[in-house]
């Protein structure tokens, strides 16, 4: 061995109180900064996720007005063209009309919801409800879906949660997964029924179940959340067997289609191997995916990375970008820490 090499312990510059103060609080501010991120703000996730996971009536009745689009195709390029279609829609509408007054419950299901969005008659949400009942009470369940919609929104009729829970439960039992969505969330948050995380699962599950067979039919649904849901269920153990593996799996089916809290949610698994074999590289991977899509969390958790190098090369300025970001979107962690790296850059000049 090279005696001109300093053995362990020795050769080394001591420290000062004031260097080994700073030292210690530099330590602190890194635990504080990773038990902020371990937290992970999964919780608020999810409650932001209960919140916009059922549409405001509002942005309900944007949706019937961009029914038409979804269901045309092709949007029209002139007056001419406009016109023809509306007289073909009126033409259907009477076929319709022909076959409903003959109890047609397919026909009366297409009436309702001509009526629903105006296509080829006046808008009306009476008629809509007229017509939804009957095709409901012959047992069609998108029928049955849509008048539990109507009762949950007071459209049409008057508002009932109880109303809408009785619709959703018929057509939920024929295996529409809308209305298995929907009953989920009315247990989970007691509307209509009395309050069950394990009912809320157990709908959710059965609606998630048919996730990617709904997803190629619309896209833009939003059923992610269920799978979201199911996830955060088995995370924290709620109407189910806590299982971090069975969170990672929901999680993992919800991210895959894009969605912005389930891939945040996966990073955080990733980082702090919970369900899966931990990964910085992987986490920092889910991160950014959510992060580019606006998450807060996960932004900060991108700054947090490069802040410390870790699954990414470190970075002072990659840091401040991504703390910059989350701290615009309030995350009063990410707007601390934004100052305290720019400060140690001004520093270090």
């Amino acid at each position: 061995m090279d005696s001109s090499q300093p053995k362990r312990g020795r050769g080394r510059p001591k420290q000062t109180d004031n260097e080994a103060v700073k030292s210690r609080e530099r330590k602190r501010q890194k635990r504080k900064e990773r038990e902020a991120a371990q937290k992970a703000e999964v919780g608020t996730a999810y409650e932001q996720r209960r919140a916009t996971a059922l549409p405001k009536k509002k942005e309900h009745a944007a949706a019937k007005r961009s029914a038409q689009k979804a269901e045309g195709g092709v949007p029209y390029e002139n007056a001419k063209q406009k016109d023809a279609k509306r007289k073909r829609l009126a033409q259907s509408v009477q076929l319709f009309r022909q076959a409903a007054d003959q109890g047609d419950a397919a026909a009366q299901l297409r009436l309702g919801f001509a009526y629903d969005t105006g296509e080829g008659v006046k808008q009306s949400d009476k008629e809509a409800v007229r017509w939804y009942r009957q095709a409901a009470d012959q047992g069609k369940a998108a029928a049955q879906f849509r008048l539990g919609f109507a009762y949950k929104y007071g459209e049409g009729v008057q508002q009932s949660d109880e109303g809408a829970v009785q619709w959703y439960q018929r057509a939920a039992d024929q295996g529409d997964a809308d209305a298995q969505f929907y009953l989920g969330a009315a247990y989970q948050n007691g509307e209509g029924v009395k309050q069950s995380d394990k009912e809320a699962v157990r709908w959710y599950r059965q609606a998630a179940d048919q996730g990617h067979a709904w997803y190629r039919q619309a896209a833009d649904q939003g059923h992610a959340d269920a799978q979201f849901l199911m996830g955060f269920a088995y995370q924290n153990g709620r109407g189910v067997e806590q299982s971090d593996k069975g969170a990672v799996q929901w999680y993992q089916r919800a991210a895959d289609q894009g969605d912005a809290a389930a891939q945040f949610c996966l990073g955080v698994a990733y980082k702090y191997g919970k369900g899966v074999e931990p990964s910085d590289k992987e986490a920092v991977r889910w991160y950014r995916q959510a992060a580019d899509q606006g998450n807060a969390a996960a932004q900060f958790q991108m700054g947090f990375a490069y802040r410390y190098g870790q699954g990414v090369e470190q970075s002072d300025e990659g840091a401040v970008l991504w703390y910059r970001q989350a701290a615009n979107q309030g995350n009063a962690d990410a707007a601390q820490s934004c100052l305290e790296v720019e400060a140690a850059i001004a520093t270090a000049r």
